[in-house]
């Protein structure tokens, strides 16, 4: 077999746990008969062990936020409540005008405004009925939702590129350390 080969199956050889199949014999022998694999499986092995025992440092000093920014994030707040608390009531009227089978007319005082709390007439094709309404009411919340999880769903993906892109930097950075620390030693 080739060097170039056998180093796809390095993982055979470093990861001997329990649930997998054992390294092959032509693998080993390979390893045994060629020094510049087994020093390669070597610092794999000994980079391995160095991350197993890596542990988080703990942060140098406390996070602080300066009072101007504190004092942001406490107008920012009630703010968006408020913003909320609105959005509900929207909701809630909206949802009153098409239970009671609201009715708005123009008229040449001004606009009318009539509800029918019971079952009235067939109302003409100018009129919504309460079952369009809700309908209509159902697709704005459905639209909403989706949007929502969408938008969700990009902000994980972005979150999740970043954090993968802090790794590989950081694994880079630890491989490089061990490569100093190999050849100083």
């Amino acid at each position: 077999m080739r060097c170039d080969e056998i180093r796809e199956r390095f993982v055979d050889l470093l990861y001997e746990e329990r649930g997998t199949p054992p390294a092959s014999p032509e693998l080993k022998a390979h390893i045994d008969s060629c020094p510049r694999c087994r020093k390669e499986l070597d610092e794999l092995k000994g980079l391995r062990g160095v991350l197993r025992g890596w542990e988080d440092e703990q942060p140098l000093r406390p996070v602080w936020i300066p009072e101007a920014a504190q004092e942001f994030v406490r107008r920012r707040f009630p703010f968006l409540r408020v913003v909320r608390y609105a959005g509900i009531a929207a909701l809630v009227f909206l949802a009153f005008l098409a239970v009671s089978n609201a009715e708005f007319t123009r008229t040449s005082d001004g606009f009318t405004f009539k509800t029918h709390a019971f079952a009235r007439e067939e109302p003409s094709g100018e009129y919504c009925t309460k079952a369009e309404m809700l309908k209509i009411v159902k697709e704005a919340i459905r639209d909403s939702e989706a949007y929502m999880t969408e938008s969700t769903y990009r902000q994980v993906n972005a979150a999740l590129d970043l954090i993968d892109k802090q790794m590989g930097r950081e694994l880079q950075y630890v491989r490089s350390r061990y490569s100093q620390s190999k050849t100083k030693n």
